[in-house]
C-alpha cells in the first residue's frame, strides 16, 4: 500500500468517525418514540397565603421539590419508555390541602395528545387541560389533613 493511499485511508476513516459521531450526538437528542411536555400551573387565587408545593417523579427520575407560587409554571419534557411504560406521579399540597396525581400515564397517553399535559392546582382541585379537552377539565378534589 502506497504512502499517498494509507493517508486517504486515514482521512476516510477519521471522517466516518466524526460523521458516526455526529449522528449518534443527534440520536440522544432526539426520542425514538413521542416526547412529553407537563407544565404545572399554580391556579390558587392571588390572595394565597400559601405557596403550592410540589413532588414529581418517576420511576427513573426524581424531579424535586418545588414551591410554586401563584401563576407560576414547573414544567418537564421526556421521551416515552421504548415500553411505553412511562408513569410520571405528582403529590401536590396548599396549605392543609393535599392531592397525589398521575400527571403522565402511557395508558392515558392519548390525554396529552399532541404531547402536552397542561393541569392547574386550583382553590377547589386539580384541573387538566389537553388537546382531547380543550378546556381546564377538573379530575380531582382536594383532600384534607395530611396523608
Amino acid at each position: 500500500m502506497s504512502h499517498a493511499h494509507a493517508i486517504r485511508l486515514k482521512n476516510m476513516v477519521i471522517i466516518a468517525l466524526v460523521v458516526l459521531a455526529t449522528i449518534n450526538l443527534q440520536a440522544t437528542e432526539a426520542c425514538l418514540t413521542h416526547d412529553y411536555n407537563v407544565v404545572i400551573n399554580n391556579g390558587l387565587p392571588p390572595d394565597s397565603p400559601d405557596p403550592l408545593k410540589l413532588h414529581c417523579r418517576s420511576k427513573n427520575d426524581d424531579l424535586g421539590y418545588h414551591e410554586l407560587q401563584v401563576n407560576q409554571n414547573f414544567t418537564w419534557s421526556f421521551c416515552e419508555s421504548l415500553l411505553y411504560n412511562t408513569l410520571f406521579t405528582c403529590d401536590v399540597s396548599w396549605g392543609r390541602a393535599y392531592q397525589g396525581f398521575q400527571a403522565f400515564n402511557s395508558k392515558n397517553q392519548g390525554m396529552c395528545d399532541g404531547g402536552l399535559c397542561l393541569w392547574q392546582p386550583r382553590s377547589d382541585g386539580i384541573y387538566f387541560k389537553g388537546l382531547e379537552y380543550p378546556y381546564f377539565l377538573k379530575k380531582f378534589d382536594w383532600l384534607f389533613g395530611r396523608p
